[in-house]
């Protein structure tokens, strides 16, 4: 199984690939390849191809396709966390049986678990309905043990697009909203890069600077596979 949170029109390569390598480690095993969307907007990469003397296809899969409640039952926690990119009827019922879930958990473990589920929200951009949510339960998180839930509770790392969603509505601005969101779009993938990666070095604050908003959440979905800023930024 592969997890896919942007568009790639080459991926059927891809998986012909991984197909040889796994065939050559395990020849006898019956093998079936799934690729798992979890990004936004529409799963619309090939997912066969057929040449004169070769034929592949695999499983493409958009997690918005299965219920969040098959995957809220389950008694894993981890599992757990992934409803939130799955189809969901009700976002705010969803998100309270997610933070009550993670309420119930030690001091370490839950801040550790709210972490997770904020970078994953962040396809989904609910960052900022988590933590409405997290304010109107009141839910202790003990953030100063995190540095990335410090900087995100602490230091307003939401405030940009708390702020631009506000002022849009009331004053009718469609600008406070676009700048508000790619404020909160930047903060949240400075706060994970360094979460990842260490200290980070000043070209990549400059790109992260003058990046557009949709560069910025282009950027944000390959950060969870990235292996390194390098082959992030190229």
């Amino acid at each position: 199984m592969e997890l896919q949170s942007d568009v790639d029109r080459t991926m059927v390569w891809r998986m012909v690939e991984y197909f040889g390598m796994i065939r050559q480690e395990h020849p006898d095993a019956h093998l079936t390849q799934i690729v798992l969307f979890v990004g936004p907007g529409a799963a619309t990469f090939p997912t066969s191809s057929e040449e004169p003397t070769f034929r592949f296809s695999y499983r493409l899969v958009d997690i918005r396709e299965i219920d969040c409640r098959a995957i809220l039952s389950s008694d894993s926690l981890e599992e757990n966390l992934l409803a939130i990119l799955c189809g969901m009827e009700n976002e705010q019922e969803t998100i309270r049986a997610l933070l009550s879930r993670i309420a119930r958990l030690p001091t370490k473990p839950r801040a550790d678990a709210l972490k997770k589920l904020m970078i994953l929200s962040g396809l989904r951009r609910l960052v900022c309905q988590i933590k409405e949510e997290i304010d109107t339960m009141a839910i202790t998180i003990d953030v100063m043990e995190n540095e990335f839930l410090r900087d995100i509770f602490l230091r307003g790392e939401l405030e940009g697009e708390h702020k631009g969603r506000t002022e849009g509505l009331k004053e009718g601005r469609k600008e406070g909203i676009f700048q508000g969101v790619r404020e909160g779009v930047q903060r949240t993938l400075t706060l994970l890069l360094r979460e990842r990666f260490g200290p980070l070095p000043d070209w990549v604050g400059q790109r992260l600077a003058e990046a557009e908003l949709d560069t910025l959440e282009t950027w944000l979905k390959n950060s969870l596979k990235s292996e390194s800023l390098t082959e992030l930024f190229h």
